[in-house]
C-alpha cells in the first residue's frame, strides 16, 4: 500500500480529527532523509501492507496505522531515543488536532514498543512488531538489501565494530522461543527469518556449527566473541606490564628500561627474591 495523501487524509479523518496534509509532507520529508536507506517511505509502505493483511485482527486498527505512520518519524542511527522522540511528535499533532486521550495513550505505547525491548501486552502491541520485523523473514534477495541498506545507515563504526554488534541484534531474534508473537505472521515468516538470520550472521564472518537449538549458536558464538575480548585486554595489559623473563632479554639486548614494582610493601616483602 502506497505511502499517499489519500490514505493518510482517510486516517486522520476516521479518528475525528480534519485533514492536515502539512503534517503529510512533513513525515514524508522526514522520511526521506539523507542519512536514511532502509527507515524510509518504503519502510512505511511495507508495513502498511502487512498491516492491511490484519486489520480484521486488530482491536484498535486506526491506533495501530498511526503508530506505524509516526514510529520512525524521528531516526538518527546511532540515537537510543528515536521512538521516544517520535512518540512525543505524535503526541503533539494528535493534541493540536484534538483527538481523544484514550487513542493518543494507545498511539503512544505502540510507537514506544517499537523499541523491541519490552514484551507487548496488547493483540494489537504484539501485531506491530511482527508487522516491523516482517523484513526478517523475505526472500533471500530482499532480505540481504535490508542488510546492505542497515550497514548504510550505520557506516560511522569501524566494520569489526559494526560486525560484532550487528551480528548480537541478528542473534537477539535468532535466539528467541519464536521470533513472531502471532500465529499469522509466524506462520507465514518464522521459517525463512530464521534462514535468513543465520546466513546474514555468516557474512559478518562469524563460524558456528548450526544446530536446531539457535540457543546453542548464540552460546557459541558470543563464546568466540569473548575470546576475542579477552586476547584484546591481554594485549593491552602486556603493553605496561613486564615479567622478570622480558626483562633480562631486554637488558641482554642494551635496551635502556625504567622498571617501576607496583607490588604493595607488604607483597614485595613476601614475594620478592632477595639479591
Amino acid at each position: 500500500m502506497r505511502f499517499s495523501l489519500t490514505r493518510w487524509r482517510a486516517l486522520w479523518q476516521r479518528i475525528g480529527n480534519v485533514a492536515d496534509d502539512d503534517l503529510f509532507y512533513r513525515l514524508e520529508k522526514a522520511c526521506s532523509e539523507s542519512h536514511r536507506f532502509y527507515h524510509t517511505v518504503r519502510h512505511i509502505e511495507h508495513c502498511l501492507t502487512e498491516f492491511d493483511r490484519v486489520r480484521h485482527l486488530l482491536d484498535h486498527p486506526d491506533a495501530v496505522e498511526v503508530a506505524i505512520w509516526f514510529h520512525d518519524a524521528v531516526y538518527e542511527p546511532l540515537s537510543g531515543d528515536n521512538e521516544e522522540k517520535s512518540a512525543q511528535w505524535a503526541v503533539a499533532e494528535l493534541e493540536k488536532a484534538g483527538t481523544d486521550e484514550a487513542m493518543i495513550n494507545r498511539v503512544v505505547r505502540l510507537i514506544r514498543m517499537t523499541r523491541h525491548d519490552a514484551e507487548p501486552e496488547t493483540a494489537d502491541e504484539r501485531f506491530l512488531l511482527d508487522i516491523d520485523l516482517s523484513i526478517l523473514g523475505s526472500p533471500p534477495e530482499v532480505f540481504a538489501e535490508y542488510e546492505a541498506s542497515i550497514r548504510k545507515e550505520y557506516h560511522a563504526p569501524p566494520w569489526e565494530v559494526y560486525r560484532e554488534k550487528r551480528a548480537e541484534v541478528l542473534l537477539s531474534f535468532l535466539g528467541k522461543d519464536v521470533i513472531y508473537r502471532t500465529a499469522f505472521f509466524r506462520e507465514r515468516y518464522e521459517e525463512q527469518a530464521r534462514k535468513n538470520l543465520r546466513r546474514a550472521i555468516g557474512t559478518l564472518g562469524f563460524s558456528f556449527v548450526a544446530s536446531e537449538h539457535d540457543h546453542i549458536i548464540l552460546e557459541n558464538l558470543m563464546r568466540e566473541s569473548d575470546m576475542k575480548n579477552q586476547i584484546a585486554h591481554y594485549e593491552n595489559k602486556l603493553k605496561y606490564e613486564t615479567d622478570s623473563w622480558d626483562v633480562h632479554d631486554a637488558l641482554s639486548r642494551g635496551e635502556n628500561l625504567i622498571v617501576i614494582d607496583t607490588r604493595s610493601p607488604e607483597a614485595y616483602e613476601k614475594e620478592h627474591i632477595p639479591s
